[in-house]
């Protein structure tokens, strides 16, 4: 196993804890910050966490979710190590800095793209192989958290992403210059890569711009055809690239609320985040079948590129990883970048059997539990 320890990080553990502004929640009301809007999809998946807490804690431990009007995700970090929030989804892309080896890990999504024949199983055995090693082997990510006052209970991500489009784009001629907005760094690079032009702006612009010709593409899951409005301005669904996923920590708890807790409390928050981590992928799913529905009534299309453009893709995947990890060896203080990946890659070839026959939200969150989060010491983690 991989341990780091950081005499540097241990004192920003203590500076962090003088810092706490706030008092933490009485265990049976933990406040729940999510960046979400009220009634959506992120809703719903947290109003089933704090039910899984009242029911795992035997009715001792809930919670009361806060969509969008406590924390934005931009707030998320800060927010939570002062104490306004005691649980929060944190996206470790709006903390590169902060985060710098919970990113590495949370970047490194091309890995289920290349290593397994079937891309929605890789999908899922990325899940499990990062939930393993961030959990029970990695202490610079646990250091990482509760530098910032907290503790990390999981990781997740959403389904695969496609290339969503306004016209057909299944070719190298027909994807050549193509507009498309790329939601990351990784996306970014792989549309420039493939020779397409990527384009930053937020989620939140992209319906509009797909509308108005500015964009021609967008990289995201299908479930965002109806989440989003997509389906009228991108019906044409290229399910072969560019893949991965978005990772964020789902559910990172201020360390005097963890603290706070007892033991069997702990564990419940544990086993409520395992839960977490497989509904909010598997919720996703479902989303995209119902939005892939949606493009094809409108008049659009769903199929793979062409296969010497998919052998381009996993070529420049291939390398992408290489590059990533010699990016946060050399230039973002992750000095053992390389033996992460090795190690992360061995964690995730043991997955893919794992989760190769799982076929839903129930199935995948028992196996996260049977093999990573039912293993955290609760009486040691965060402690």
């Amino acid at each position: 196993m991989l341990r780091t320890t950081s005499p540097g990080i241990r004192l920003a553990v203590a500076g962090a804890l003088a810092l706490a502004a706030l008092p933490a929640a009485a265990a049976d009301t933990l406040r729940v910050s999510i960046g979400f809007p009220p009634g959506g999809r992120g809703d719903q998946l947290y109003q089933s966490f704090v039910q899984h807490l009242d029911e795992y804690s035997g009715g001792s431990l809930t919670g009361k979710v806060y969509p969008l009007n406590l924390l934005s995700f931009k707030e998320s970090l800060p927010g939570l190590r002062d104490g306004i929030a005691d649980v929060a989804l944190v996206p470790s892309p709006y903390f590169p800095s902060e985060l710098p080896v919970t990113n590495f890990l949370h970047e490194l999504v091309g890995l289920g793209e290349v290593r397994a024949e079937d891309k929605d199983v890789g999908a899922m055995a990325l899940i499990g192989a990062i939930n393993e090693y961030m959990l029970l082997e990695c202490d610079a990510c646990e250091q990482e958290a509760m530098a910032h006052n907290q503790v990390a209970l999981n990781a997740g991500t959403s389904s695969r992403y496609n290339l969503l489009c306004a016209k057909p784009v299944y070719t190298a001629e027909q994807l050549e210059g193509v507009r498309i907005r790329a939601g990351g760094a990784f996306y970014a690079r792989w549309a420039k890569a493939m020779g397409a032009t990527p384009v930053t702006m937020s989620g939140n612009e992209e319906f509009e711009a797909l509308s108005q010709g500015v964009l021609e593409c967008t990289t995201n899951a299908p479930y965002a055809l109806i989440e989003f409005g997509l389906a009228e301005a991108a019906p044409y669904i290229n399910t072969s690239f560019p893949g991965g996923g978005s990772y964020s920590d789902l559910a990172n708890v201020n360390l005097q609320a963890w603290q706070g807790l007892t033991d069997d409390q702990r564990r419940a928050m544990l086993h409520a985040a395992a839960d977490l981590s497989a509904e909010l992928y598997w919720s996703f799913r479902e989303g995209d079948k119902a939005g892939v529905e949606k493009a094809l009534s409108l008049g659009g299309e769903i199929r793979a590129a062409e296969p010497s453009l998919e052998e381009k893709s996993e070529a420049y995947l291939q390398e992408d990883l290489q590059a990533i990890v010699a990016n946060y060896r050399d230039n973002r203080g992750v000095a053992n970048a390389p033996e992460i990946f090795e190690r992360l890659t061995q964690l995730f070839d043991r997955w893919v059997p794992l989760v190769q026959d799982v076929d839903g939200a129930e199935a995948m969150a028992e196996v996260l539990w049977r093999e990573v989060h039912s293993r955290v010491d609760p009486a040691d983690y965060g402690m």
